[in-house]
């Protein structure tokens, strides 16, 4: 029973640090369909109450993703050495699948279907790769990706200067491979 509940555990997890990488997504989907939104909360338009209502609890999840990751502490110790450059996956993961969803003007029916199958394609293979260390919302707060000499994923605020003085670090692991630690811990 302990092992269904750490799989339940291990892709709730990974689930919401997938819904939280989208919270640039949502801003923009706000700032862009404000008005549309505003229009149908006032006609009681129940699509447009509802996608409005489905794009709050996205960012309301974000927010507690990146509360989660704040809040925990860990009391493991990894080895740091060799921390290979941080690189611009944050970026490109924004370049890539974040942009293209909001900037088709187009907007028929089949287009926001074809949206929603793409963001809900790009959720199985980011969980399927286990790729929850691409998050633009960590970087915004300051966290920083780096990789270890095992492949290992880190993800920390802890500054670069202060990184090249420690031989380990404190944290936790969200998965097998990726490494959380804060600068409050270490």
């Amino acid at each position: 029973m302990n092992s269904r509940m750490d799989k339940f555990y291990n892709i709730m997890t990974r689930t919401i640090m997938f819904i939280s990488s989208y919270f640039p997504l949502y801003i923009m989907i706000i700032i862009l369909y404000f008005s549309k939104i505003t229009k149908g909360f006032l006609e009681k338009n129940i699509l447009i109450i509802s996608f409005a209502t489905l794009t709050l609890i996205l960012i309301i999840i974000s927010v507690i993703s990146v509360t989660l990751l704040k809040l925990g502490k860990g009391t493991r110790e990894k080895g740091i050495n060799n921390l290979e450059n941080p690189d611009d996956r944050v970026l490109s993961y924004i370049m890539t699948y974040i942009i293209p969803l909001i900037t088709n003007g187009d907007n028929s029916k089949e287009v926001y279907i074809v949206n929603i199958l793409l963001f809900v394609l790009i959720g199985y293979i980011y969980l399927r790769l286990n790729l929850i260390y691409l998050n633009p919302l960590w970087a915004m707060f300051g966290y920083i990706i780096y990789r270890d000499a095992n492949k290992d994923i880190v993800i920390t605020n802890v500054s670069r200067e202060m990184l090249r003085h420690k031989e380990k670090l404190k944290g936790y692991y969200i998965s097998n491979d990726i490494f959380v630690a804060h600068k409050k811990d270490n």
